[in-house]
């Protein structure tokens, strides 16, 4: 067995670095189903009035796949990494202007939703079976958020770490009985129009596809022609910085991609822009997809990495809005994925989780690093490749746990749970022996989520409800119509 576990001394026999004492934090939570108590600092001035009336904007953040262990993880270590300050979404909840609750996200005929069935029922308020974008179980299409938002005149944006004709960010725009389709899915969201797009898809969202609707030559490809773009340019802001999806943060630094928020910035900025010179309003969807796929494989270094530059995003949003009264802002997610918390006690614990986040880069890096030259994973490999897991991960396998990886990758079943026993599973199984931090499984669960709004409407959003009833409420606070049918 691993004798380097959660609390085991080092080389020189010192115990693993501890936190600084947590900052005394007091405040309830949002009322109602959620009754979580949450850490913060108190709000001396006293309570802040809520905004009042509908919002022109509304600002729709998604942290694609984020249980609640997620949340709590990537706050406990922005709070170890900043001096005990809590994460800005805490400390938005803590906000007595917000309101907090618990959503549900079962889907038509399936307990456990996906992104494409969830993001369909934020665009329609209706449930959907899974991997159709607002195509009901009679194969009726109805019409779109981002269709009726057209309508009534206002601006339309999307922002993902995803490929833009990812599932989330297409349940906002197309009718389609198959999330997978993305080519057709990018040609129908480049017929409909939208007015910022950024993210990762080049591979669907190819020059020549982006030429035909006369995009091609004004697509933005990397950080700095982002940076250098002009909000007060006309016509659409399409930035394309990947092939497929975007870089986990883990691994951003080995490319030229911006930030989650940096592309929310300038999104803003540009938006922005088009309220002032327009008088239009806007819905902008901002998604952190990559803390979903990290889930799937269970790699938690990429899920809390991921999930703080989401709560980075939320602070520029935040920032934005300092000043202003005339929008809403919307923090939540579609569904929890594999479930991952802290499972140890004591000190052992904060060894754990201090000792999970010295991973340097992304199971995605690491798995593509273990393959041989011919593309395949070299089994007989992995026990002398321990240097490079341990700096993927920030931990040293011992050699019976390199060697059951070493069978895990060669296809030999080693995990007793089928839901458990693909490689990076496996894996996330051995890191669990050294950090306390376990996942259920790689798939998406059936769990409740959270749900955070501040701004004019906040109110109205339920402290317990369904997808389905954020788009009621959205929809009714930017006067838009019901979806009809197509």
């Amino acid at each position: 067995m691993p004798t380097d576990h959660p609390g085991a001394r080092d080389a020189e026999g010192a115990s693993a670095p501890l936190a600084l004492d947590r900052r005394a934090f007091v405040g309830a939570a949002a009322a109602g189903a959620l009754g979580l108590a949450l850490g913060g600092k108190a709000h001396a001035e006293g309570p802040k009035p809520r905004p009042t009336g509908s919002p022109r904007n509304v600002i729709f953040m998604v942290s694609d796949g984020m249980s609640i262990g997620a949340l709590q993880l990537a706050d406990r270590v922005h709070e170890i990494e900043h001096d005990g300050a809590p994460s800005r979404w805490m400390t938005l909840m803590a906000d007595p202007a917000s309101t907090t609750g618990l959503v549900s996200t079962y889907a038509d005929r399936s307990e456990v939703t996906d992104s494409a069935a969830a993001s369909s029922a934020w665009s329609t308020g209706r449930r959907y079976l899974l991997r159709r974008l607002n195509i009901d179980t009679n194969d009726v299409a109805y019409e779109p958020i981002f269709s009726r938002c057209d309508e009534r005149g206002l601006a339309r944006g999307l922002v993902s770490t995803a490929r833009l004709t990812h599932a989330t960010p297409a349940g906002f725009l197309v009718n389609h009985r198959n999330r997978n389709a993305e080519r057709e899915i990018a040609t129908q969201m480049l017929e409909r129009g939208c007015d910022v797009m950024l993210g990762g898809g080049g591979g669907y969202l190819t020059p020549k596809l982006l030429d035909q609707f006369g995009l091609g030559a004004s697509v933005l490809r990397d950080a700095s022609q982002l940076a250098a773009f002009n909000a007060e340019s006309e016509g659409p802001m399409i930035g394309v910085f990947s092939e497929s999806h975007m870089a986990y943060e883990l691994d951003r630094s080995l490319t030229a991609e911006p930030s989650l928020a940096e592309m929310s910035r300038a999104a803003l900025a540009r938006l922005g822009h088009t309220v002032e010179r327009t008088d239009r309003g806007f819905l902008l969807q901002i998604e952190a997809a990559r803390v979903d796929h990290a889930a799937h494989v269970n790699d938690i270094g990429s899920v809390v990495r991921d999930q703080l530059v989401f709560d980075e995003t939320i602070g520029a949003v935040l920032d934005w809005m300092s000043g202003r009264d005339d929008t809403l802002l919307i923090v939540t997610t579609d569904h929890g994925n594999a479930s991952p918390s802290l499972t140890v006690y004591h000190e052992r614990g904060l060894e754990g989780l201090t000792r999970a986040m010295t991973a340097e880069r992304s199971f995605e890096w690491l798995m593509e690093e273990l393959k041989g030259p011919d593309g395949r994973f070299a089994p007989e490999r992995v026990v002398q490749a321990g240097a490079l897991i341990r700096r993927a991960t920030g931990i040293e396998l011992a050699r019976e746990e390199l060697a059951t990886l070493g069978r895990a990758l060669g296809g030999q079943p080693v995990a007793p749970a089928d839901l458990r026993d693909a490689p990076p599973l496996v894996l996330a199984s051995l890191l669990s022996n050294h950090t306390g931090i376990n996942f259920v499984s790689g798939n998406h669960t059936a769990e409740y989520v959270v749900q955070t709004a501040i701004g004019p409407g906040a109110d109205q959003l339920p402290t317990f409800g369904h997808l389905t009833d954020t788009h009621d409420v959205v929809a009714g606070l930017l006067d838009l119509p019901p979806a009809r049918a197509l």
